[in-house]
This record gives C-alpha cells, sequence and structure tokens, in this order.
C-alpha cells in the first residue's frame, strides 16, 4: 500500500465556553492523489497522525533508513495497534533500529516504539504502536 495519512486536529470552545469541541480533518493520500476524507469529532488531547517531513525528505528517509531496515527484517508480526518487527541481533542492526527509532521520534511523535534486544546476540524487536490509525500509516511506509 502507497498511501500516506494527514490528520489536522483544531480546539474550538463552545458558545457558552465550558466545553471545547475538538475536531479533525483526515485525509489519505495515494499514488494517484486525494483516495478519502472525511470529518471525525472529540479528538480530545490525540496528537495527529501525520510525518512532518517534507515529500523530499520522505523520500530520502524512504531510500535510506527506512530501506536498511526493511532489507534487514527477519519477521513482521501484525498488531491490533502497530507491527513488531524482528532483525538480526548484531550490533550493525541494533544501531540501525536506534538510529531509526532517533529519526520517526521527530517528525511521527505519535509513533511508539519498544526495543528489545534478546540475550545471547538474539534477535531486536521493535514494537511500533500508536493510536488509531497508526497501522495504516506503517503499512504505508515499512510494511
Amino acid at each position: 500500500m502507497d498511501s500516506r495519512w494527514v490528520k489536522i486536529l483544531w480546539r474550538k470552545a463552545s458558545p457558552s465556553g465550558a466545553n471545547t469541541v475538538h475536531l479533525g480533518l483526515v485525509w489519505r493520500w495515494g499514488p494517484a492523489g486525494l483516495l478519502s476524507k472525511g470529518q471525525v469529532e472529540d479528538m480530545t488531547d490525540e496528537i495527529p497522525i501525520a510525518c512532518c517531513l517534507s515529500n523530499e525528505e520522505l523520500r530520502t528517509r524512504e531510500a535510506t533508513l527506512l530501506a536498511q531496515f526493511k532489507s534487514a527484517l527477519v519477521t513482521t508480526e501484525e498488531l491490533a495497534d502497530g507491527y513488531l518487527f524482528r532483525i538480526p541481533g548484531d550490533k550493525e542492526w541494533l544501531a540501525a533500529a536506534a538510529e531509526l527509532i532517533a529519526a520517526e521520534r521527530e517528525c511521527c511523535p505519535f509513533l511508539r516504539f519498544e526495543l528489545i534486544a534478546e540475550p545471547g546476540m538474539g534477535p531486536v524487536t521493535v514494537r511500533m504502536t500508536g493510536p488509531p490509525g497508526t497501522k495504516l500509516f506503517l503499512e504505508s511506509i515499512l510494511v
């Protein structure tokens, strides 16, 4: 799947000023352009599911860090809220996983990462999860 999701959120106070309504617009783009859009409500304190990289920066990331990480994948497991990726346990791949996590944390703040290095130089597990929509986002860049 080659599509991108963008979610824009804003807060709107009720006329009385007592309540705040959280609104958002969601767009999904594919190679041919806009695939779908919709409006959602009550997105209280949600971090938007969006990558802040420009198109050029994203292409560079896909050609470097993401391509390197994908080339090392031993297994990929689908989770309810994301994916679990396993890569070889040597220090080169552990460093590559850490570099990817550090980079993705800056541009995709909605992602949650867990990095597990098994004993005896066993495989490295990278678990990437987040709020609803994260799984589809990860499919568009890593699966």
